[in-house]
C-alpha cells in the first residue's frame, strides 16, 4: 500500500463539528496488548458498537441484464477510509452533514473497513453503522489488522505477538473471532508490511481462526490477507485455507496476471466459481481518481465475461475527501456549504459505480481505455430485496433535518450509515420515448421518514409499464 498516503488520509474529521457532546463513545483502534484481554466488559464502548443486523442473502436473475456487458461472476472488495484517525471515529456517526455515506452497495461484495497507524492503533473494528447497512444489503464487512512498514513505525514485536501459539492455539486469532462476532462482523482484513512472521505461521493463524468461526457454527467469516504480493502462488499456503482470500497488489489487473492467478487457485482444488472469491486483483484508486484505472477494470470484466474480481483502493479518496477536505472540523461541516458538497460526491459516487451517464443501461464508455466504465458496464446489480411489499423511504443516510411519518422532528444536520434504506437497486434505469423527459435527483429539503426523498422530474405515466414489471419481479 501506499503508506505515506494511507497515513496523511487518516485525518482529523472533527466529528463534532456542529455541536459538542459529552461522552461520546468510539470505535475502536488498538495495539496487540490491548486486545490480549480484550472482553465486551472491559470494552467500555462496546455496546455502542455492535451490529444487531444479520448477513442478508442476494438472489440472482440472469434475465435482468441492464446492459448486455454485465455479468455476476466477478466480485468487487472495497478499502475505504469512512472517518478519520481511527480513534476519533464516532460510534454512532455525528451532527454534520458531511459524513461518507456509500450507498451502491449492489456493485459492492465485501467492505474493508480501511484505516489504523502505528502510533494510534493496527486493530480497527468497523463501526456499527457501517455494518449494519453493509449486511442488510449483503456485503460483508471485514475489520482492519495494519502491520505498516518499520519506515512508518511498524514493529515486529507486534506481528510476533500476535502470532503466539500456546500448543495448538493461537490467542490472538481466537480474540479476533471474538472481537468479529461480538460487534457483529465478518472477519479482517490484514495487511502485513512490518514481516517478522513466516507464510506457514500465517497459515496456521488463520486456520486456527476459522477453526473458531467452525467450531462456533459460523461459516461465513473471512480474513483477507495483503502482503505487497501480486502472484496468488506465492501465497498457496494461505489461499489453501478455507476463508482466506487475498489482495493481489496492484499492477496484478493485468489480463495475463490474472489468468495466471486465476488458473493457480483452481490448482489448489477449487472450483472457478470459488476462485473469484478467493482471489482480488488491486486498483489504487485514490491516485488513479474516479475515472482512472479503465484498462484495469476492462482487464477483469472483459466484454464476453469476467476473467476476475476487484480489489479497490480508497476509491472514496476523489469521490468524497478532496471535495470535503476543506470543510472538516469546521463550521461549514453543515450549512450550504456542506450541501454543495455533498451535492458533488453524490455525483461522483453515480459517475464511478454507475457510469458517467447515470444510466446502467449505457454501454457507452464500456471500451474506452482512457476512461473509467462504471461498474454497471460490467457487473450485474446484486440485491435482496426477495420479498413484496418492498418498502423504502430512500435514506441515504444523512439529512438536515429528521423525519418521522411526515413530521419534522428536529432541524440538525446530521449523518448516520445505519439509518440508510435500502435503495433502488439500478441507479437510474428509466424507460422513455424521450430521452431527457424523466428524471431523478435524491432530496434533503423535504421527506417522510428519516432525512431524504426521491424527486421524480417530467412525466411519469411514461415509466409506469416498466416500475409494474419490476415491481412485480420483487425489484421495486
Amino acid at each position: 500500500m501506499n503508506i505515506k498516503k494511507i497515513i496523511s488520509s487518516l485525518f482529523f474529521f472533527g466529528v463534532m463539528a456542529c455541536g459538542a457532546y459529552a461522552q461520546q463513545p468510539y470505535g475502536g483502534c488498538w495495539h496487540p496488548d490491548y486486545i490480549k484481554n480484550w472482553t465486551p466488559a472491559n470494552d467500555v464502548d462496546a455496546k455502542f458498537n455492535r451490529s444487531t443486523v444479520a448477513l442478508q442473502p442476494r438472489f440472482q436473475d440472469l434475465s435482468l441484464k441492464a446492459n448486455p456487458y454485465q455479468f455476476y461472476d466477478g466480485k468487487v472488495s472495497a478499502c475505504l477510509t469512512m472517518n478519520p484517525m481511527c480513534s476519533q471515529t464516532p460510534s454512532q456517526d455525528a451532527n454534520n452533514f458531511i459524513g461518507y455515506n456509500p450507498t451502491y452497495w449492489q456493485y459492492m461484495d465485501v467492505l474493508v473497513w480501511w484505516g489504523g497507524s502505528a502510533g494510534e492503533g493496527i486493530i480497527i473494528p468497523p463501526s456499527a453503522p457501517v455494518t449494519d447497512i453493509a449486511h442488510l444489503n449483503g456485503v460483508k464487512v471485514l475489520g482492519q489488522v495494519f502491520f505498516p512498514p518499520s519506515a512508518f513505525g511498524g514493529q515486529q514485536s507486534w506481528v510476533i505477538q500476535m502470532l503466539t501459539k500456546e500448543g495448538d492455539a493461537y490467542p490472538y486469532a481466537k480474540k479476533l473471532y471474538d472481537i468479529a462476532k461480538y460487534y457483529g462482523f465478518d472477519g479482517w482484513f490484514i495487511n502485513e508490511e512490518t514481516g517478522g512472521g513466516s507464510q506457514s505461521q500465517w497459515a496456521e493463524f488463520i486456520a486456527y481462526f476459522n477453526k473458531c468461526a467452525q467450531d462456533d457454527g459460523n461459516s461465513k467469516m473471512e480474513i483477507q490477507w495483503y502482503d505487497c504480493g501480486t502472484s496468488a502462488s506465492g501465497v498457496s499456503s494461505i489461499l489453501k485455507t478455507p476463508g482466506a482470500s487475498y489482495f493481489a497488489n496492484y499492477g496484478s489487473a493485468n489480463s495475463s496476471t490474472i489468468s495466471s492467478n486465476m488458473s493457480t487457485v483452481q490448482g489448489l482444488g477449487f472450483s472457478k466459481a470459488e476462485a473469484f472469491s478467493k482471489i482480488y486483483h488491486g486498483i489504487e484508486c485514490a491516485q488513479g481518481g474516479i475515472g482512472g484505472n479503465a484498462t484495469s477494470f476492462q482487464a477483469c470484466f472483459p466484454n464476453e465475461g469476467h476473467a476476475g474480481s476487484i480489489d479497490l483502493f480508497n476509491p472514496e479518496e476523489g469521490a468524497w475527501k478532496q471535495v470535503v477536505t476543506n470543510l472538516l472540523g469546521t463550521e461549514n461541516a453543515c450549512g450550504s456549504q456542506a450541501y454543495t458538497a455533498m451535492n458533488s460526491v453524490f455525483a461522483n459516487e453515480s459517475r464511478f459505480w454507475t457510469n458517467k451517464q447515470a444510466d446502467p443501461t449505457s454501454g457507452v464508455d464500456r471500451n474506452n481505455s482512457s476512461t473509467w466504465p462504471g461498474f454497471a458496464n460490467g457487473l450485474m446489480e446484486r440485491t435482496t430485496i426477495q420479498n413484496k411489499p418492498f418498502v423504502t423511504s430512500f435514506s441515504a443516510g444523512l439529512g438536515k433535518a429528521r423525519y418521522v411519518n411526515g413530521e419534522k422532528k428536529g432541524t440538525q444536520d446530521w449523518y448516520h450509515r445505519g439509518m440508510q434504506s435500502i435503495m433502488p437497486t439500478w441507479r437510474w434505469w428509466i424507460e422513455s420515448s424521450v430521452k431527457g423527459e424523466i428524471g431523478v435527483t435524491m432530496n434533503w429539503d423535504d421527506a417522510y421518514n428519516m432525512g431524504t426523498s426521491l424527486v421524480v422530474k417530467g412525466k411519469l405515466s411514461a415509466n409506469i409499464d416498466h416500475i409494474t414489471r419490476l415491481y412485480k419481479q420483487n425489484l421495486l
